[in-house]
């Protein structure tokens, strides 16, 4: 898995690439959550190039999704197929 982000003054964008496994998980959940920490309010992920992305990752989004909105922010998943939420 490689990550790249690129942050603003408002919001950061995300670009995840290659295969999620499972160890990689708690990394991303720590680096998501870090960024709302910072006092960022919209994260866009792109996950265009993730071959393989597992069910343990998906709880992991619903979970940061759900405690971002809490916050009054945004989390905005796209992959090739455009945006997904």
């Amino acid at each position: 898995m490689s990550i790249w982000v690129k942050a603003d003054a408002s919001q950061v964008y995300m670009n995840i690439s290659g295969v999620v496994l499972a160890e990689h998980v708690e990394f991303l959940r720590s680096n998501l959550m870090s960024r709302m920490q910072y006092g960022y309010r919209r994260i866009t992920i792109n996950m265009n190039n993730v071959v393989n992305f597992d069910s343990q990752g998906k709880q992991m989004l619903d979970y940061v999704r759900k405690r971002i909105d809490q916050n009054g922010g945004e989390l905005i998943i796209e992959d090739s197929a455009g945006r997904l939420a």
